[in-house]
């Protein structure tokens, strides 16, 4: 009795079924919570401050500051900002300011800054896109560390003490500013306008993303 022919017939066709299963058989779909989904989904946006908008009345992304013409007395800077400076109330000077994550991220810088006082720097990410937000003159300690992760609107801390070492004996404002990829510059001023190109300006950031108004 001949079997060879018979067990040939039965390999090939084991072979050929196993060739049309990986054919058809569909790609299991990656997972939203993996790491590598997570580098492209859109974070949602927060304001930093209550008032954010309406606040910043006296120095906007790029004005050029100098002693004899800035529109805060006394001044101590020149140059053009890289940031907005967002303005307290005089209601506000005894009170507590919330200061909130604008977004999911990490804390990457959490100190002292001459020129600043307290500073945080949260680098985030939004539509695959790598930032980093500086947050300056606020209330030192903070609960907060570097390497923290944050959530978007989560009160990070609270302005600092007008006129004091937290603000470094500025007025009580917020510096915001925002800088593409993780980095930790600290200039609140450049001497060129050609060197802003290293920055975004915040209100045309936020005016062109949805973000949340502060409850």
């Amino acid at each position: 009795m001949n079997i060879l022919p018979k067990i040939g017939v039965i390999t090939v066709s084991l072979f050929l079924c196993a060739c049309l299963t990986q054919i058809d058989s569909p790609s299991i779909p990656q997972s939203e919570n993996s790491p590598e989904a997570k580098e492209d989904i859109s974070s949602e946006l927060y304001y930093p401050i209550d008032n954010f908008t309406a606040g910043i009345t006296k120095k906007p992304f790029g004005v050029y500051i100098t002693p004899e013409t800035s529109p805060v007395q006394p001044e101590r800077f020149t140059g053009y900002h890289t940031g907005v400076d967002i303005e307290t109330t005089p209601e506000q000077q005894d009170e507590p300011v919330q200061i909130y994550s604008i977004s999911d991220g990490t804390i990457e810088l959490n100190r002292f800054v001459n020129g600043y006082g307290g500073v945080l720097i949260l680098s985030f990410k939004l539509n695959g896109q790598s930032y980093s937000a500086l947050y300056g003159h606020l209330k030192t300690p903070t609960d907060i560390s570097v390497g923290d992760e944050v959530s978007v609107g989560q009160t990070l801390t609270v302005l600092g003490t007008g006129f004091s070492n937290e603000t470094d004996g500025e007025r009580k404002h917020l510096h915001f500013s925002l800088r593409p990829g993780i980095d930790l510059t600290l200039n609140g001023y450049v001497q060129k306008r050609s060197e802003l190109s290293a920055w975004i300006d915040p209100q045309e950031f936020f005016s062109s993303h949805s973000a949340a108004e502060p409850e």
